[in-house]
C-alpha cells in the first residue's frame, strides 16, 4: 500500500468514525465539493501538508496518526463508558480523546512525574451489590482520598492533582451526561459537561469516580447490551456520589446544630447547608430522606414545593458557572507555553479559542500573553 493510500484509507476510518460523510467533511474543511475528498481516499491525490493538517483538525486527531501505521493507530484508542450519550457522541468522544492526548504531550514536554498514587480499586458485583455496599465503599473512598468533612470542596483537586485524574470539559449541547476513560497511554481521563452548574459536576465528578474504581471493559461491554443492568449500576453509581459528598456522620452533625433544641429546620437552612456541602438542595433532600432524618414522602413533598422552588431558584442565581476548563491543564498547557515548549497557535488549539482571541481569553484568567524572560537563580545553600 503507497503512502497516499495509506492516509487515505485512514482519513476514510476516521471520517467514518465521527459519522460524517464525504459531503460533511469537505464542508467543515471549507471545500465547495467533496470530490477531492473522494479522491483522496482513493489514494489518487496528493495531499498537501496544510490540508493534511486542515483534515486532521476536523476528524479530532493527530496528524502524525494519519500517516502512521493503521492497526496500530487503531488498537490505540482507549475505551470510553458513556453514562448517557448525545446526539454528536462521536464526535465529542474524539474531541475528548485528542483533548486528553495534549493534555498528556503538556506533562510529557514539562517532564511531570507520573503520579506516584494510584485511585483505589474495588471489585462490583452489578447483579447482587446494592445502596449499602456503594455507601460503605464510598466511606472507604473517602477516606482514602483525604477529602474532609465536605469533599465537594477539595475533590476535583485531589483527584487532579495527587492522582493524575485529568478533567475535559467540553459542550455536550443535547442533555448528554459525563464519560469516562482509562488507559495506560492516558491514564484516568473524565469528561465533564460544560453546561452543568457546579453542583452539578461536583456530583458528576464523584460519579464518574465510581466507574473509575470499578472499571472493568467487560463488564461495560455487557452493560452496553444489558439496559436494566446499566440502569441499576448507573444508579449504583448516583447512590456512591452521595455517599461520597454527603458522609452520613458530617450531615447528621450539621442537621444537629441546625436544629439546636428545636424540631424543625427550614427551607432556607437546607438551602444554605447545601451550599455548605457544594451539592444541589434537592441531593441534600434525598440524602436526609436516605438516612431516615425526614420521610421519602416529605421529600417528594419539598421536592414540588413552590415555596421551595420559589427559594432554591433565588438561590442558584447567585452561584457561579461550573468548570469551563481544568485548573490544572491551563496551569501546565500555559507554562509550556511560557516556556517555549509549544508553539502560540498549539496552545490556542489545545484551549480551544481562535488565535485572535489568545490574548483576552488570558487576560480573563489573568495570564499574560506576551511573556518576558525573567529567570530566577535558584542558590545550592
Amino acid at each position: 500500500m503507497t503512502v497516499k493510500e495509506t492516509i487515505g484509507k485512514r482519513i476514510k476510518e476516521e471520517r467514518t468514525r465521527l459519522n460524517l460523510s464525504q459531503e460533511d467533511l469537505a464542508q467543515k474543511i471549507g471545500w465547495k465539493e467533496h470530490v477531492k475528498i473522494s479522491s483522496i481516499e482513493r489514494g489518487e491525490r496528493d495531499i498537501k501538508a496544510w490540508e493534511l493538517s486542515k483534515i486532521a483538525s476536523v476528524l479530532k486527531i493527530d496528524m502524525n496518526k494519519l500517516m502512521g501505521d493503521l492497526s496500530s493507530c487503531e488498537a490505540s484508542l482507549p475505551f470510553v463508558f458513556w453514562r448517557r450519550k448525545p446526539k454528536r457522541h462521536e464526535e465529542i468522544q474524539a474531541e475528548f480523546l485528542k483533548k486528553s492526548e495534549d493534555y498528556s504531550l503538556v506533562e510529557r514536554l514539562l517532564k511531570v512525574e507520573k503520579k506516584e498514587r494510584k485511585l483505589p480499586h474495588e471489585d462490583l458485583n452489578v447483579n447482587s451489590a446494592n445502596d449499602a455496599d456503594v455507601y460503605r465503599m464510598a466511606a472507604s473512598v473517602r477516606d482514602q482520598l483525604g477529602l474532609g468533612k465536605f469533599p465537594a470542596k477539595s475533590l476535583a483537586q485531589i483527584l487532579e492533582d495527587i492522582y493524575g485524574v485529568k478533567f475535559i470539559i467540553e459542550d455536550l449541547d443535547d442533555g448528554g451526561s459525563a464519560a469516562t476513560s482509562i488507559s495506560s497511554s492516558l491514564g484516568p481521563c473524565i469528561l465533564l459537561n460544560c453546561n452543568e452548574v457546579p453542583w452539578r459536576q461536583h456530583f458528576s465528578i464523584a460519579h464518574e469516580l465510581f466507574h473509575l474504581i470499578t472499571w472493568n471493559e467487560c463488564l461495560f461491554q455487557i452493560l452496553h447490551e444489558n439496559s436494566l443492568l446499566h440502569e441499576k449500576n448507573e444508579r449504583l453509581a448516583e447512590s456512591f456520589a452521595a455517599g461520597l459528598l454527603l458522609p452520613e456522620e458530617n450531615v447528621r452533625d450539621e442537621i444537629a446544630k441546625l436544629l439546636a433544641g428545636t424540631t424543625s429546620i427550614n427551607y432556607v437552612e437546607i438551602i444554605s447547608l447545601s451550599r455548605q456541602f457544594e451539592v444541589s438542595a434537592l441531593a441534600l433532600i434525598y440524602r436526609m430522606a436516605n438516612l431516615q432524618i425526614i420521610s421519602w414522602s416529605k421529600a417528594k413533598e419539598i421536592n414540588v414545593d413552590p415555596e421551595f422552588i420559589r427559594l432554591n431558584t433565588l438561590a442558584n442565581q447567585s452561584r457561579k458557572r461550573g468548570l469551563l476548563l481544568s485548573d490544572r491543564f491551563l496551569r501546565l498547557s500555559y507554562q509550556a507555553y511560557a516556556t517555549g515548549k509549544i508553539s502560540r497557535a498549539k496552545f490556542a488549539k489545545m484551549l480551544g479559542v481562535p488565535l485572535i482571541d489568545l490574548g483576552s481569553v488570558l487576560e480573563e484568567r489573568g495570564l499574560v500573553e506576551d511573556i518576558e524572560s525573567c529567570e530566577i537563580e535558584i542558590s545550592n545553600s
